[in-house]
């Protein structure tokens, strides 16, 4: 954060961390603009007053309460792929999308302008890394959205899978680290 405040592109302070972790792979965010994930309550929380939140907050502080109602991406209007992203993609054996869950992760990096175009071109080296995030499931689409307390764990997966199907060939998915070969658009 300090190198951020003193200037420095979220590119090069990920490159300074790897360097000082040691790490030899190459390690690019998808993007040096701030995104930030938004959660919208629709009611006020009694110590903010307010209904938006960021991601964080909704779920440390607040733990999920009040209900989610919309997320929406923060500053993604102005992102533009950090600097050699979409060459980084192309020329990759592999590709990690391995943030945190989707809706608050992998929709923002495939929403920054030419970034779902490159991975759905080279999708057979993408894979995509989902936990089940139940607290979510109140802005989910309606048919993802459980009627009893077990469903979320059996449709999460599957609709990760359906939805950024068209930009990743593997998905691994859940607390067993199973992985699961996509074959619906081969």
């Amino acid at each position: 954060s300090e190198l951020l405040r003193n200037g420095w592109s979220l590119t090069e302070v990920t490159a300074q961390e790897a360097r000082l972790c040691g790490i030899q792979s190459r390690i690019i965010p998808a993007t040096d603009a701030w995104v930030e994930t938004r959660i919208e309550t629709g009611d006020l929380a009694p110590a903010r007053g307010t209904t938006t939140f960021h991601y964080e907050e909704y779920f440390i502080r607040l733990r999920c309460e009040p209900h989610a109602h919309s997320i929406h991406y923060a500053g993604i209007e102005n992102a533009e792929p950090a600097p050699g992203v979409l060459e980084a993609i192309a020329s990759s054996s592999t590709v990690l999308l391995a943030p945190s869950n989707p809706l608050a992760s992998i929709l923002p990096i495939v929403s920054i302008p030419g970034v779902r175009e490159v991975l759905v071109k080279n999708r057979e080296k993408v894979w995509a890394i989902s936990p089940i995030i139940e607290a979510l499931e109140e802005i989910l689409p309606p048919g993802l959205r459980a009627k009893t307390r077990s469903e979320p764990e059996a449709a999460w997966p599957t609709w990760v899978a359906q939805r950024d199907a068209e930009i990743r060939a593997r998905l691994a998915q859940g607390d067993e680290d199973s992985v699961a070969a996509d074959s619906s658009n081969s």
